[in-house]
């Protein structure tokens, strides 16, 4: 018969969990700053006439790791996409395109410190 230390496994177990919530923690961070700088990205990119679609570009957090932006205004996916009358004014797409180098990169940082 033998036996196996397992204390090592044990203290590798307790710092990953302990890693982990200091991941999430961070990473939640990541996320509403994120969102907040899409907003704001989105919205200085809106075409305005009477500016409630601008004034409708909202963000929602849903959880930790979670956050919905947009706009309400209906008429919102024809200024983004263009209609077969009217060429698209992006707005949303741009903004996104401006935060997502940032967030992965927040995102990746993270990961290596948890690694």
């Amino acid at each position: 018969m033998f036996s196996i230390d397992v204390s090592e496994l044990n203290r590798l177990s307790v710092d990953l969990g302990k890693a982990s919530a200091g991941a999430t923690r961070k990473a939640s961070t990541v996320v509403r700053k994120s969102a907040f700088d899409l907003e704001a990205g989105a919205k200085a990119r809106a075409a305005v006439d009477t500016g409630f679609m601008k004034n409708s570009i909202g963000v929602d957090i849903m959880g930790a790791l979670h956050a919905e932006v947009g706009p309400t205004a209906t008429y919102a996916p024809y200024q983004e996409y263009g209609t077969s009358r009217m060429p698209p004014h992006p707005f949303m797409g741009p903004a996104t395109d401006a935060v997502e180098g940032p967030f992965l990169k927040a995102m990746e940082d993270i990961a290596g410190d948890v690694l």
